[in-house]
């Protein structure tokens, strides 16, 4: 005796509801997928975003231990970006002493702490890879460009150990933007 077919789902209907089911569980994937990687990509920044800007140091993160410039109300550093170097001002206790840095932006890791590229200074490239010489060390830092925020005016460098580094750490650096 057949069933009255109120009762029984036709196989379309059933198929119906399964895609929309299906469409509602891909459409929560894909925003998580989404929201996991815009937490863990880093910040894509362009010499452009940096020229001209001045920044404050508010504080460093090292292995546990948190740094401000509060610690020492005697301490101010600031950075300000020109086309071509770093200008790294601290004043303490009355005194100023200033560091140029030449840096470029790129998209990759230096490979090695003594590959600083020079024909890279200067020139608008974008990348999530802050690059510095340090002169007097005669050696490249190099930071991560965590987060940059130029509304906000919050940037996070992050800079990880150097492999065989005495007393090395991870380090990650809060500048604020001054206006």
């Amino acid at each position: 005796m057949p069933r009255p077919y109120h009762k029984v789902l036709s196989m379309v209907a059933i198929r119906k509801i399964a895609r929309k089911k299906m469409r509602k569980i891909y459409n929560y994937i894909l925003i998580a997928c989404f929201i996991l990687l815009a937490t863990t990509c880093n910040a894509q920044v362009s010499l452009k975003q940096l020229i001209n800007t001045k920044w404050k140091f508010v504080s460093i993160h090292s292995n546990g231990i948190i740094g401000t410039e509060d610690d020492s109300e005697d301490i101010e550093t600031f950075w300000y970006f020109s086309k071509t170097n770093i200008k790294q001002t601290v004043h303490y206790k009355g005194r100023t002493v200033i560091h140029n840095f030449p840096y470029y932006i790129s998209s990759m890791r230096p490979t090695s702490m003594d590959n600083f590229n020079n024909s890279l200074v200067g020139k608008f490239n974008k990348g999530k890879f802050l690059v510095m010489y340090m002169s007097t060390l005669e050696c490249i830092d190099w930071y991560i460009i965590k987060s940059f925020d130029k509304t906000t005016g919050d940037m996070y460098l992050f800079r990880e150990r150097v492999p065989d580094e005495i007393g090395g750490s991870d380090v990650t650096i809060h500048l604020k933007l001054i206006k």
